[in-house]
């Protein structure tokens, strides 16, 4: 009647409705998809569809019989290839995607006016190949053909982001709202540093915590311990670093000996974390920690605003012996508390 040639309805974000509204939706879909014309274009996590579709037939009890996993696992594929007929799933960025959004993002943040010359070269060079980085090397010319000055900060970012792609598309398995949000907080946290004082940080070093922090955070909360009981450099972490780099499959014994739960960092995915730049061996993290505790408020408990020279005293007191004796200096220390 409207002589509208097709009706193309789109429905985002399926996944965010509660599993019981979300299975209604497909239902009244479904009373569609006999009418000449109309198709439905639905953006969704499919496992998170999937549960909802395998909960629906199971507090039904469309069955009397008792259905095993597998039956139940085949049900919800029949319902979907039944309402779906061209599924398509997202792919993962690939590391040089990823460096490229991630110079881009920096490009973005920097040149403000300026990096309307950036992108439109990067639409040029992407019209004529869609496989290769977009990076440093690339933005320089573009910049340089528009009588446009790098910023230093900018630079040193477009390097770095060579040098974490690798790691942060392995870590994030090419997820570009998951990458942004880790440079949202690595902005927010640089905020914070600045707010304090803290000039001295490297984002290079930050950001690398603060992945692991994503990928284990009972890895991150270990690193914390050992920073904490070591005035910022933990020992243990320098022998996981020389480790990492090393050809032994297994952490060494007197690695094992100094560090708990070996296995743990054994894995191929920490292990590429403690080979990435930079090296924290040597690094004083006191700091870092500080403006990442909102992380570490239950490792702290309650602790994170006391000095940090009354927690050495409180460590050392920690550590005193019924049979010791006082060093001089913290008794020292105690009599002018």
């Amino acid at each position: 009647e409207t002589s509208l040639d097709s009706i193309v309805i789109l429905i985002d974000d399926l996944d965010r409705c509660e599993p019981k509204r979300l299975v209604e939706t497909l239902e009244a879909i479904k009373l569609f998809l006999t009418v000449p014309h109309v198709a439905f274009v639905i953006g969704a996590d499919q496992r998170i569809v999937r549960y909802a579709i395998s909960k629906r037939y199971e507090t039904e009890n469309v069955s009397q019989e008792t259905k095993s996993d597998e039956e139940q696992i085949d049900l919800v594929t029949d319902y979907l290839e039944k309402l779906i007929q061209i599924p398509y799933h997202l792919p993962r960025l690939s590391q040089s995607e990823i460096e490229t959004y991630l110079s881009l993002l920096f490009c973005n943040q920097h040149l403000k006016d300026d990096f309307e010359v950036v992108l439109s070269a990067f639409k040029d060079s992407r019209s004529t190949d869609v496989t290769s980085v977009y990076g440093h090397q690339h933005i320089e010319e573009a910049l340089q053909a528009a009588s446009v000055t790098c910023p230093d900060e900018l630079t040193k970012q477009l390097a770095w982001c060579n040098m974490i792609a690798p790691t942060l598309s392995d870590v994030l398995k090419g997820n570009p709202r998951q990458t942004k949000r880790l440079l949202n907080a690595l902005h927010l946290r640089q905020s914070l540093a600045k707010a304090a004082k803290l000039d001295d940080l490297s984002d290079q070093v930050l950001i690398k915590l603060m992945l692991l922090e994503y990928i284990r955070p009972k890895l991150f909360a270990q690193i914390y311990k050992w920073q904490a009981a070591q005035n910022g450099i933990p020992d243990e972490l320098a022998l996981l670093e020389k480790w990492g780099h090393s050809e032994d499959t297994d952490v060494p014994t007197d690695v094992k000996n100094k560090i708990e739960n070996s296995t743990s960092w054994s894995d191929s995915s920490i292990r590429r974390w403690l080979t990435m730049p930079p090296e924290l061996s040597g690094e004083d993290l006191r700091n870092y920690f500080w403006i990442t505790r909102d992380r570490v408020t239950g490792i702290l408990s309650g602790v994170s605003t006391i000095p940090l020279y009354l927690r050495q005293i409180i460590i050392e007191l920690a550590e005193f012996e019924e049979d010791g004796i006082f060093t001089s200096e913290l008794k020292s220390q105690i009599v002018q508390l």
